[in-house]
């Protein structure tokens, strides 16, 4: 597999859970080109009800461009605040960037093709199965 340094990414995997973005890869050489430095786990904030649903309906893979400033938030009746990372060498829980979204655009959807698809052919397997439970 030839592959360089700015495709490195394309090798490993990701997954979230709540609050932690998590991704580990099975070769050393994908090790090796993946710059720890190029992920960030950002968590978007707004007050603003279009903007947060806009935000909501992002899917993997989609292009996005925002603009906000960094912050840090609670919640009310809680002494408990969760801050936002300011450089890009930093780790553990307090890595993360915390984004105070004041503008949301979705630049490019992915995939849109397949996933207006998906949901056609989800029907059309119900009801092959359905016509087979039938007869």
């Amino acid at each position: 597999m030839s592959s360089g340094a700015g495709t490195a990414f394309r090798r490993v995997k990701f997954w979230s859970r709540d609050f932690t973005c998590y991704y580990s890869w099975s070769d050393p050489e994908t090790g090796r080109q993946f710059s720890l430095s190029h992920i960030s786990n950002n968590h978007l904030i707004t007050e603003d009800a279009v903007l947060r649903r806009l935000i909501k309906s992002v899917k993997r893979g989609d292009q996005v461009h925002l603009r906000g400033w960094l912050a840090k938030y609670g919640h009310k009746g809680s002494r408990a605040v969760r801050g936002t990372s300011t450089t890009r060498k930093d780790t553990g829980g307090q890595a993360c960037e915390t984004v105070y979204v004041k503008e949301f655009e979705i630049l490019k959807r992915a995939n849109p093709g397949w996933r207006s698809a998906f949901p056609v052919s989800l029907l059309i397997i119900a009801g092959c199965a359905a016509l087979l439970f039938l007869f």
